[in-house]
């Protein structure tokens, strides 16, 4: 199955209207950068209390410091398992790429991870201290 990402930029408006502000990072001055989630799909659900096991997700960073776009799939109960199915940040493309080596590198920032099982996995709230980040 071939996926196709289109560039906010390009499009005018953001692709996904309700996606939701998983981090919001200060990077100085007037400067900052929102990642924001979209649910795509649950893959695998469990029976007895409904609550996804592994979900696809649209993932996209808007700000000073990136522009990433990608597919990512997570997987609850077997959190090392998640990973960017497909995605880009300008020149860089990333296929099949684990969740934790997206962190080694900095591709993704740890919170937002953290963010987005609390959200999708556990079914927490998120407070102002969990959304909000500096890079000061």
């Amino acid at each position: 199955m071939a996926l196709a990402l289109i560039s906010v930029q390009a499009s005018g408006a953001p692709l996904f209207p309700k996606a939701m502000t998983a981090l919001h990072i200060e990077d100085g001055g007037v400067y900052s950068t929102d990642w924001r989630v979209y649910p795509i799909r649950v893959e695998r659900a469990d029976i007895a209390d409904h609550k996804p096991e592994s979900m696809a997700l649209a993932l996209f960073e808007d700000g000073k410091e990136g522009n990433f776009e990608g597919l990512m799939h997570i997987d609850c109960e077997r959190p090392v398992a998640s990973f960017i199915a497909t995605g880009i940040n300008g020149d860089q493309k990333f296929d099949n790429v684990p969740l934790r080596d997206m962190m080694k590198t900095d591709a993704l920032p740890r919170q937002l991870i953290s963010n987005i099982f609390a959200v999708f996995c556990k079914g927490s709230s998120l407070s102002q201290a969990d959304l909000n980040m500096s890079r000061d």
